[in-house]
């Protein structure tokens, strides 16, 4: 009868637990969700970002063609958006990095739990009551 009371007791904690990794699954694939679209989300930053610095290039090299003192301070403003949006690309190629790292963190705990669910819990312990 106690041997029934522990197994009953061992299978409701391990349900519990189950229940407690399922939850945790839950959360971890809601965040795996969210650090894609945020990932996503910068890839197109990124691009526009690129877009941007090649026009900003294009229009760079039709205002040294002209020379003039208004082109040159133009062409100066067109430098620092220019060094602004190379340190923008850096900074977003940087947190995109960091967002896949992320990612594999995650892609590595779903796996380790996916382990732990799949192998059996063996109690190691004697009762000898």
């Amino acid at each position: 009868l106690n041997q029934n009371k522990d197994l009953q007791q061992t299978k409701n904690d391990l349900m519990l637990k189950y229940e407690q990794l399922e939850h945790e699954n839950i959360k971890y694939q809601n965040e795996l969700h969210e650090l894609r679209q945020s990932s996503e989300s910068l890839n197109d930053d990124l691009i526009s970002l690129s877009n941007a610095l090649n026009d900003s290039q294009q229009e760079l090299q039709s205002i040294k063609q002209t020379k003039t003192e208004e082109n040159l301070h133009q062409m100066n403003n067109f430098l620092d958006e220019i060094r602004t949006l190379k340190q923008n690309i850096s900074d977003l190629k940087r947190e995109n990095d960091e967002l896949k790292g992320y990612q594999n963190m995650y892609n590595n705990l779903v796996a380790n739990n996916n382990r732990k669910q799949s192998t059996p819990t063996t109690d190691n312990s004697t009762n000898d009551g």
